[in-house]
């Protein structure tokens, strides 16, 4: 697995992919061999340090830091940073994605 986040340790870089991808504490944990209370542990540390409250958070970080996206207040910028990237079918398979996270991050954000 590629380091996806420089800042963490390499052990919590591969659990915020994890994490970050969908898998819930207990698969994290069960795939680790580590317990599900070592995984929450790791992911606070993880949410501190990147500065993310929850795992929509992570995951938009995520998405940021592997497609090279920024991501701000409802205006998506996608700068394309590789020969295949600038194929408009990836664009837009990435724009549907991001703009899926968003929503999610906007409903959180409302309750």
């Amino acid at each position: 697995m590629n380091r996806v986040f420089t800042e963490l340790s390499e052990r919590e870089d591969e659990v915020a992919q994890m994490i970050g991808s969908g898998l819930e504490a207990k698969e994290v944990a069960e795939s680790s061999f580590k317990s599900v209370a070592t995984i929450r542990n790791q992911m606070q540390s993880i949410y501190e340090k990147l500065s993310v409250r929850n795992r929509s958070e992570l995951s938009v970080k995520m998405m940021e830091r592997i497609f090279n996206v920024r991501l701000s207040d409802k205006k998506i910028d996608v700068q394309p940073t590789r020969e295949k990237d600038a194929d408009p079918t990836t664009n837009d398979r990435l724009l549907s994605i991001i703009e899926s996270q968003q929503r999610t991050i906007e409903n959180l954000s409302k309750k």
